[in-house]
């Protein structure tokens, strides 16, 4: 008979990654899904670690092996403790603690415990992912008119959850619907019907996107398709990356065309950057979407001079903010909305409020995961669950660009979340 310890190491070894990848499904229409999700998989990865301690485990044969990629593991484990690292020194060099400030950056160092399960318990999330992936987007359809119409779901003319703003709604369900995509035959367990499902959820997530009118993250396409090509196709170097080019920017000339959303916030997008006004900045001329971002990463600039170490996070600079030096550059509205709304780009938001350390760790946040699945794909380990991998960060990156997506705990959580399910699956097998 064998031992309840066994029974549970068992159950857990092949149940835990559904309900590890079950996060993405409702990420968009269950408010606090993806923190509970995540929360419950950090408890039941401590009981399985608790369960296993000083025991047989059914992989310790596996586990003996080295990873060609265990080098890149402890950059990775550096990085995702970065945030929370920033925070500590921050406050120390402020001589102030908020624990609020800990909630979000704590959101990665829940994913490392689960990258560990995942990596080290052999826990198989392939299927389970190439399943949940493209049902977010479609259950997000289904589900969506049936939400409170109130808040962030009151917009004209724009597609949200109640609970999530347009610009967040949109850059996650972009990503969504182009991970449903490279899902497809993912592994050679696929269950059967899904090739349905996952076209349904990749042509949805593209067309909740292009609803949300959000312009957040679709740059990152055409350099997704580039990168996708440049490894499927056997041409010389030179002859493959011509051909891809012209792949991608055909692929992105058809979107363009084909809809009217995507073609009026695009061209709004080239008219306010060609009529911004740098050099005698005029308030009320440069009062447009994007002239408004310029405007805020130039203000932002200006204050992360001011405290480049320790940042302005729990200090208000509101006041500062109405100084002639500021109103020079926006209108009162702008600046008033700035310490509440944010600058609408993370890597300067992460500067005003925590320095130098926080661009930084911003930086590594998108940056070495993308380094390590890159290096995956160069070794053909596991390339297409890098391929997904590199697909979701830079999705992000690039909206991160434009909007401070991470500042906010939802996206927190799906990210470390996500970054962590499939650095784990990775090296689970490498």
């Amino acid at each position: 008979m064998p031992s309840m310890k066994r029974i549970l190491l068992e159950l857990f070894e092949s149940k835990l990654g559904w309900w590890f990848a079950s996060f993405v499904i409702f990420s968009l229409t269950i408010k606090g899904w993806v923190s509970f999700i995540l929360f419950s998989s950090t408890l039941l990865g401590c009981i399985l670690i608790f369960i296993n301690h000083q025991s047989d485990s059914l992989n310790d044969q596996q586990n003996k092996n080295i990873s060609p990629l265990i080098k890149y593991r402890f950059l990775y484990v550096v990085t995702f403790c970065l945030p929370i690292l920033v925070v500590i020194i921050t406050s120390l060099l402020k001589g102030e603690w908020h624990a609020s400030n800990f909630d979000g950056p704590s959101r990665y160092l829940m994913g490392l415990l689960i990258f560990y399960v995942i990596s080290h318990f052999r826990i198989n999330i392939t299927t389970a992912l190439s399943v949940f992936i493209p049902l977010m987007p479609i259950a997000t359809v289904l589900i969506l008119p049936y939400l409170p119409h109130q808040a962030w779901a009151t917009l004209d003319g724009r597609l949200s959850s109640y609970f999530i703003d347009p610009l967040t709604f949109g850059v996650t369900c972009l990503a969504m619907g182009i991970m449903s995509l490279l899902v497809i035959r993912l592994n050679s367990d696929s269950l059967k019907y899904t090739l349905f499902v996952q076209l349904l959820g990749g042509a949805l997530g593209i067309y909740l996107s292009i609803k949300s009118g959000s312009r957040t993250g679709w740059f990152a396409v055409p350099i997704i398709i580039f990168l996708w090509l440049m490894q499927k196709l056997k041409y010389g170097k030179l002859k493959s990356i011509i051909i891809s080019l012209l792949i991608a920017l055909t692929v992105s000339v058809a979107i363009y065309s084909s809809s009217d959303i995507v073609k009026g916030r695009l061209n709004l997008m080239l008219s306010d950057i060609q009529n911004y006004d740098w050099d005698t900045p005029d308030p009320q001329k440069n009062y447009t979407s994007l002239g408004e971002r310029i405007t805020m990463t130039r203000i932002g600039w200006i204050l992360f001079t001011m405290r480049p170490l320790t940042g302005w996070q729990d200090i208000p600079y509101s006041g500062i903010l109405m100084q002639s030096e500021f109103l020079k550059y926006a209108q009162k509205e702008t600046l008033i909305g700035l310490e509440g709304g944010g600058f609408h780009n993370q890597f300067i938001q992460n500067m005003v409020k925590f320095g130098i350390g926080g661009l930084l760790s911003n930086l590594a946040i998108f940056f070495v995961p993308m380094i390590i699945f890159g290096i995956a794909i160069q070794k053909n380990l596991r390339p297409k669950m890098a391929n997904l991998g590199l697909a979701f960060v830079l999705t992000f990156f690039v909206g991160s660009l434009s909007y401070q997506i991470l500042d906010f705990k939802f996206i927190a959580s799906f990210y470390a979340m996500m970054v962590s399910l499939i650095l784990g699956e990775i090296f689970r097998e490498n």
